[in-house]
């Protein structure tokens, strides 16, 4: 779609310049007129002086609006892309059957079924046209993220199928905490057509202003889904644990949990419910549906020609001589004098193109001789004048991953392929930008080189899908997948030795002393026997 506005459109109250010009000139020609009158003098013929006004006031007129900028607007159509990250309840609460328990089979928990209803959109958005991407962030009195953004279903459905009441360290339900969790942490700099959160939770805030933090999200461009998870209308009791349904005893008494559906009802967004038999459809279909953030818009700025138009008429004005031919000595002279300006101005209106395919030779040359940087700089300048080009993106991109930039490289070969419309460059950037995060992941540490190779294998996947017959992203993808599969190995060897040296010194007394061995075995019976207080907590 196109159209054409002003940038600065109060700015258009100064043309009442215009008139007012028109009138001082006016005065000003009457009292000259009189003047010249008066003494007898020959005046100026009276064509001549109102073409050189006309042209003043036009010039006065086209700076005005070129004040005001005049701009042209194309937006692209969305771009077929999403992310969806769910932030999924994982606090004691939500281990609570809102269904009687001796059914056969038995009813799944609160957790068991947001579980199943986040596994069952997650299937119907990855079967959507385009690459979509999933994200899975559990919470409770703390969030950590589970699986970071990935079109690997296979690989958010494992996060998901694992995550408990033990992957975050701290109990309690703080939901405007976990939302701007998810915000700082769940997305990514990448244009997507859409970006989506999808709450499931049944409740139970501890005055974390969850409101003001669906506020952030808004502005940010993402839009909040919530899922109350749960009975509104009966208390269930909360127990123990997922296998021991025994209540959960706290002041003497057995905890009750309820959806707090009206409490979920005001944080924003849209609502849904899943304490019966819930629509998946109709929330993936708000979820597939574009916001047009992923599109692009090209601008078309026409101050410049306005700037040129005024500057030609003030030429002109300057060219009419308001004296007779005979008299006229200066006017040839004038005459050079304006021509020389007018060409002058006539070669500035295509200095913007040549200046940025300049830029481009430059950044070519420094490139065959190996000064990368110096290449950066200069795709940087002409990124700057031609910001919609991919290929100076991509050459960007390349520059940057020559010079050791991985960081400034990812994010030029992001545009790069968010704005390619050639499938063949579009693969090749998101194979750079893979490269950039496997380099990334083996220059930094473990936990952090696991969600890195996992995004370089989806870069891989994504560049695959552009054009299957690149060959180099689908060789790299296979050399991630097995760093990915030794870096897990290594990682559960050295949990599993840690475990083992930590439980080797719990067994070994401290001293060998029998009498101190005694003393401490006293003193630990005596604990056992002092009566614990129970510690208040939100479940």
């Amino acid at each position: 779609m196109t159209s054409v506005h002003f940038a600065h459109p109060l700015a258009l109250a100064l043309l009442a310049v215009a008139p007012a010009l028109a009138a001082m000139f006016r005065y000003g020609d009457t009292r000259r007129r009189a003047a010249l009158t008066k003494f007898g003098a020959r005046t100026a013929p009276h064509r001549k002086r109102t073409a050189k006004r006309a042209l003043v006031i036009a010039a006065a007129a086209l700076m005005v609006l070129a004040i005001a900028r005049p701009v042209e607007s194309a937006a692209t159509a969305p771009s077929a892309t999403g992310d969806v990250v769910f932030l999924l309840d994982v606090s004691r609460s939500m281990l609570s059957r809102d269904v009687v328990s001796n059914a056969v089979p038995p009813a799944p928990n609160r957790l068991r079924r947001a579980k199943q209803i986040v596994g069952d959109i997650a299937a119907q958005i990855a079967s959507q046209p385009g690459v979509q991407r999933l994200g899975l962030i559990a919470f409770a009195g703390n969030s950590a993220v589970l699986c970071p953004l990935t079109i690997d279903l296979d690989y958010f459905r494992e996060t998901l199928d694992a995550a408990t009441l033990d992957s975050v360290t701290r109990g309690g339900s703080r939901i405007g905490d976990a939302l701007r969790f998810a915000l700082n942490n769940g997305f990514d700099d990448v244009r997507r057509g859409s970006k989506d959160l999808v709450l499931l939770t049944d409740g139970g805030d501890q005055d974390s202003g969850p409101q003001q933090a669906a506020q952030a999200l808004a502005r940010s461009g993402i839009r909040l889904t919530v899922i109350g998870v749960g009975d509104p209308d009966r208390g269930i009791e909360v127990p123990l644990s997922e296998n021991d349904n025994l209540p959960f005893i706290y002041n003497g008494a057995a905890v009750l949990t309820r959806l707090e559906s009206a409490e979920l009802r005001a944080i924003g967004g849209a609502y849904w419910e899943a304490n019966g038999a819930f629509d998946t459809a109709a929330v993936v279909r708000r979820l597939a549906a574009r916001s047009g953030a992923g599109g692009t818009e090209t601008r078309e700025e026409y101050y410049p020609l306005l700037l040129a138009l005024a500057a030609i008429l003030l030429a002109v004005e300057c060219l009419i001589s308001e004296r007779s031919p005979r008299h006229d000595t200066g006017s040839r002279n004038a005459r050079r004098t304006v021509t020389a300006a007018m060409a002058l101005a006539a070669c500035a209106l295509p200095i913007r193109a040549q200046s940025a395919a300049e830029w481009i030779r430059q950044g070519n040359d420094a490139f065959a001789i190996h000064e990368y940087e110096i290449a950066a700089t200069c795709y940087r300048n002409a990124a700057g004048i031609v910001p919609a080009s991919p290929q100076v993106q991509f050459d960007l991109g390349i520059a940057n991953y020559k010079s050791g930039g991985y960081t400034a490289a990812a994010q030029a070969f992001a545009r790069a392929a968010e704005r390619a419309t050639d499938p063949n460059l579009q693969a090749k950037s998101l194979l750079g930008e893979g490269n950039t995060f496997f380099r990334a992941a083996s220059a930094g540490d473990p936990s952090d080189a696991v969600h890195a190779l996992q995004r370089a294998i989806d870069l891989y996947s994504s560049a695959l899908s552009s054009d299957p017959k690149l060959q180099d992203a689908a060789y790299n993808r296979e050399i991630a997948r097995k760093k990915l599969e030794d870096l897990k190995r290594q990682r559960r060897s050295d949990a599993a030795k840690d475990y083992a040296t930590s439980s080797m010194r719990r067994e070994q007394p401290a001293t060998s002393d029998p009498n101190e061995i005694l003393k401490d075995a006293k003193q630990q019976r005596a604990k056992q026997q002092i009566p614990r207080r129970g510690v208040a907590t939100d479940w």
